[in-house]
């Protein structure tokens, strides 16, 4: 289910019961709630990416209240986001209250997950209070969580029409126009939430959210600092902290969100290896990422929340810049490939700097005319030159800027974005090419900084981002590489 922001009072509320119940378990007392409160529990859990605790909370209130209705309906959606919809199926299949609308919203998004779209809306056109707000904002969320956006649209119209100031209305509004792409219309959402209560850790985490998607990440970190303020252990806080710290280029204090989060069960270890085996590609230590990746692919134990068709494209990646079995490299590239996830155009982007990286230039125009169907071409270079650069392939990164200047010589801040590519390349007769068709070009001290950086250990992403900070003191909006 998407993450619904809770209103604060009942978001304190299940914090104090889940510290009683964990404060429980640990000193092996009983503990007893009733069965709604231990639903909304799990979904808390759930919501703080504490699956393994949302499950151990939903089999311990099922102990205590055999067969309760909101209990299944709770159990069913944790096995829903958890892509078990077997198991989801066989939990609805339990439930006797059949004529809830919580039963019937449940029961036509199982419908959803399995494409029987017309059968769900049956189900949802049978629920009589159509003005009931729960009804309203769990139907929305049904039609969002199964990417039917416009059917989803009568419902947020008719809820702006009967609750348009309720904070919990104005929580699936957000995440409508967060599935619309509307970042900015998101953030509004939030901030007004915000207004009503500045002490919920939730509105600020999702504000937060909203700015990363705005491409805004000093905004996101801020963001988080305020979110910690109220709840300092919460893991999801740092796991988006961290995102946004890899957004600036700091690759070691997004490490250590990351760690964090998992100390507080928000992703697992395996999630932590391999940003950890992305940093060291960074570094060029690519035997030592090679292993660290190796690792997680073979163990499905550390594969909970990461993608194994990325993990193999970045072991092929190390093993070809070792130059080492490159027949073992092709086998990583084409399981890679083969593998189905929602990666499609990160891994033939992926494929393409490989075989870029290992002069197989046939392979690599392929792979290249592949991922054109997912993207434009400008946006494309852009995106690979940003994916060489994280991984510190100068050499490819700036022939990837040097494409899309030919293919766009208008693209946004294009002129600054090549001299920065091309001082962090050393190409200093490029970089000063550039750098006088500047809006406001850099001084030679200011180039100066930008050299020292890297002389001091800079990554070559975090070097192009500080200098892009130089040409747009004070403007971070999307002067990242993407």
């Amino acid at each position: 289910m998407s993450q619904r922001n809770l209103l604060s009072g009942r978001d304190k509320e299940l914090k104090e019961l889940a510290d009683a119940y964990e404060t429980a378990q640990s000193e092996g007392r009983s503990f007893y709630a009733d069965a709604d409160d231990l639903a909304d529990l799990a979904d808390w859990y759930a919501m703080h990416r504490q699956k393994r605790r949302a499950f151990e909370v939903e089999e311990y209130g099922l102990r205590l209240h055999p067969d309760n209705t909101a209990l299944l309906v709770e159990l069913a959606y944790l096995y829903l986001d958890n892509g078990q919809p077997d198991k989801a199926e066989e939990t609805a299949e339990r439930i006797e209250e059949t004529s809830l609308p919580e039963v019937l919203i449940l029961q036509a998004n199982l419908l959803n997950e399995r494409g029987e779209w017309e059968e769900a809306d049956r189900l949802i056109d049978t629920i009589a209070d159509k003005d009931d707000l729960y009804n309203i904002i769990e139907i929305a969320y049904s039609y969002l969580d199964s990417d039917r956006i416009d059917k989803a649209r009568w419902w947020i119209d008719h809820g702006r029409e009967l609750y348009p100031d309720d904070p919990s209305y104005l929580g699936v509004l957000s995440d409508y126009y967060v599935c619309l792409g509307e970042w900015e219309k998101a953030a509004e959402c939030y901030n007004t939430l915000i207004d009503t209560n500045p002490y919920s850790a939730q509105y600020w985490l999702s504000l937060a959210k909203a700015y990363l998607g705005m491409k805004q990440p000093g905004k996101a970190l801020e963001a988080c600092d305020y979110a910690l303020v109220s709840e300092e252990q919460n893991g999801a806080i740092y796991l988006v902290q961290g995102l946004a710290y890899i957004e600036v280029g700091n690759q070691s204090k997004a490490i250590e969100c990351f760690q964090t989060a998992h100390r507080y069960g928000a992703v697992s270890h395996g999630f932590v290896r391999v940003q950890q085996a992305q940093a060291l590609m960074a570094r060029g230590e690519w035997k030592k990422a090679l292993q660290y990746f190796d690792e997680v692919l073979d163990d499905p134990s550390l594969q909970e929340d990461i993608s194994p068709a990325f993990c193999y494209l970045m072991a092929a990646l190390c093993l070809s810049m070792t130059q080492e079995d490159e027949e073992r490299c092709e086998q990583y590239i084409e399981q890679g490939l083969q593998t189905a996830d929602d990666l499609t155009e990160l891994k033939l982007v992926l494929a393409t700097i490989i075989r870029m990286s290992q002069g197989r230039l046939d392979l690599a125009q392929q792979s290249w005319r592949d991922a054109l169907q997912y993207m434009p071409a400008a946006e494309l270079c852009y995106y690979t030159a940003d994916q060489c650069l994280q991984f510190g392939l100068v050499t490819l990164a700036y022939q990837s800027m040097e494409a899309l200047y030919s293919i766009d010589p208008d693209y946004n801040h294009i002129t600054e974005r090549m001299a920065c590519i091309s001082l962090v390349a050393g190409k200093e007769d490029m970089f000063r090419k550039y750098n006088s068709l500047s809006l406001h070009p850099l001084s030679a001290r200011e180039a100066g900084y930008v050299r020292s950086d890297m002389e001091s250990g800079s990554s070559p992403h975090e070097a192009y981002t500080y200098a892009m900070s130089l040409y747009f003191p004070g403007e971070e909006g999307d002067l990242s590489l993407y």
